[in-house]
């Protein structure tokens, strides 16, 4: 991607990771305020069942009550007062009515002389009476809710204005939702069916088991979205401020990630990696055996100078390829004038990029048949940062090692994406290297259970073993003690540049920042069995 395009990019994907982020918080918000609602309104509902069953089952006892009153005394004039009592006491009754067999009102709780009329209604039935039905009522312009007994001749109905009855409904601590009360499966408040509710209406419904009414609890899409944001205000400024700092997350690591490859473009243009060279040695008198080729970046800015730093992009973007060939033919040029001890190895990192490029098949080729002729050999280790099988290598990079007789080491063994499996996959690993992480911290005599294992396996499979991280005479004085001979490390060397690692070979002294190493004469004998 070029530089152009690197900012759009990063932007873009840094508003959508933004939107992506806070969508899903706010739909999970929104679910979680979805449960919590309805956690709160159906027991709000079943409380207001039981206020409203109180209601019903009031007006059935007003009407027993004054039919056993009138069968016992049907002398209205004593009745109408113990009628007028009843109510007074129980507050959810207004109209006590007894009637005859013609639904002529004979008594009542109201004074004497008020002539009324009842409605032929089914017998132990609860209705709605409104105000412009032709029956007479008490309480002009009210919707009354009324209880008929019929038996014996007698017609009694007790009342309550309806809204009394909607009163008790439970408005769950606001007034943004809609209570309905349906009785016989029709609204009471105007006797019609109900209206089917709209799709994205919130509804709750709680029908009594003991009598014929139902409570409905609505609540539209405006005032819920009204109420969300009333009770989550503060939750929602807080997934904005998380949205917002995820997508700056997710701009700085994209605008450092592809700032990274647009500088590996213009290091490889500038001819900028430099091979470096770290001594591998005999750990019992420090004679070098071997060298690793590593790669360097002198003139990256400081914050990717490291390896660590701009090797996992380069790989990721396929660049390793280039970079690796452009480190080996500066070594091979190096070399073009010297010579290497007998028997002396130089490795080199191979990622499975590598496996299928032709580039670097040249480029090993021509470095390994270089090394031929001081009897040195060319060892490639496979690293574990990514999974590459052995078992089925590439046929043209298996004539490859077959010709130049070139060996695979393993890498970091036991920290990365390779496995046992990987060993028992290719006849061809000669070397196996062990992690610091095996070694680190530890002093002879210490029980260290994972890496007698690795070095178990090691031997059973006859590979060389080279411990990796000796920075220190412990760590070197506890490998010896396992049997593992050869080292790599900062006690013995660091990382640099070829000329000056050649220097040191000529003058026969490897040296650390710490201390120097003796004198060496190469001999055959201190170089490890890779073939």
């Amino acid at each position: 991607m070029n530089r152009r395009h690197t900012v759009p990019f990063a932007l873009a994907t840094a508003i959508a990771t933004a939107l992506v982020v806070a969508a899903c918080s706010f739909a999970l918000l929104f679910w979680q305020f979805c449960a919590d609602l309805d956690q709160h309104v159906r027991p709000a509902q079943v409380r207001s069942s039981r206020m409203v069953d109180a209601v019903f089952a009031e007006l059935a006892a007003g009407s027993r009550f004054a039919q056993a009153l009138y069968r016992a005394n049907p002398d209205c004039a004593a009745l109408n007062p113990r009628l007028a009592e009843w109510e007074f006491v129980h507050p959810f009754v207004s109209v006590l009515l007894v009637g005859d067999r013609d639904w002529q009102v004979q008594c009542s709780n109201y004074k004497t002389g008020t002539v009324w009329r009842m409605d032929p209604r089914p017998d132990n039935s609860f209705t709605v009476l409104y105000p412009k039905q032709p029956p007479a009522q008490p309480a002009q312009g009210l919707a009354l809710l009324s209880h008929t007994s019929v038996g014996d001749g007698l017609t009694v109905k007790t009342s309550v204005p309806l809204a009394a009855v909607t009163l008790l409904l439970d408005n769950a601590e606001n007034d943004l939702f809609e209570h309905q009360l349906l009785i016989d499966g029709v609204l009471a408040d105007n006797g019609v069916a109900a209206a089917p509710t709209a799709p994205d209406e919130m509804v709750w419904a709680h029908s009594s088991p003991r009598y014929p009414y139902t409570i409905r609890t609505l609540l539209s899409a405006d005032n819920r979205d009204e109420l969300f944001i009333s009770q989550s205000h503060h939750t929602l400024l807080a997934l904005a401020l998380l949205s917002l700092t995820t997508g700056g997350f997710a701009y700085v690591w994209l605008r450092r990630s592809l700032g990274i490859e647009e500088m590996l473009q213009r290091g490889l243009r500038h001819d900028a990696f430099e091979p470096y060279l770290q001594p591998i040695v005999d750990g019992r008198d420090g004679r070098p055996v071997g060298a690793e080729l590593l790669m360097r970046w002198p003139a990256a800015p400081e914050h990717c100078r490291g390896p660590d730093v701009f090797i996992p992009p380069a790989e990721q973007s396929g660049q390793i390829v280039p970079m690796t060939c452009a480190i080996m033919a500066k070594l091979e040029v190096a070399l073009m004038d010297r010579r290497l001890p007998s028997g002396f190895y130089l490795s080199v990192n191979v990622v499975p990029a590598l496996l299928n490029a032709p580039a670097f098949h040249a480029r090993c080729a021509s470095l390994a048949a270089r090394l031929a002729h001081d009897n040195a050999r060319l060892v490639l280790e496979v690293t574990e940062r990514q999974h590459a099988s052995l078992g089925t290598l590439p046929p043209a990079f298996t004539e490859l090692l077959d010709r130049y007789r070139i060996t695979l080491a393993i890498d970091d063994f036991g920290t990365g994406r390779n496995n046992l499996s990987t060993l028992y996959d290719s006849e061809r690993v000669s070397v196996l290297k062990i992690d610091r992480s095996f070694v680190d911290g530890h002093r002879p005599g210490d029980d260290n259970p994972l890496l007698d294992a690795v070095i178990m396996i090691g031997r059973r499979m006859g590979l060389a073993l080279i411990g990796e991280g000796v920075a220190d005479e412990g760590v070197r004085a506890y490998l010896l003690a396992l049997g593992v001979h050869y080292h790599q490390g900062f006690l013995y060397g660091h990382p640099v540049p070829v000329p000056v690692f050649l220097g040191q070979l000529d003058t026969h002294v490897l040296s650390t920042d710490e201390a120097a190493l003796p004198a060496f004469s190469p001999r055959f004998e201190h170089s490890i069995p890779i073939y």
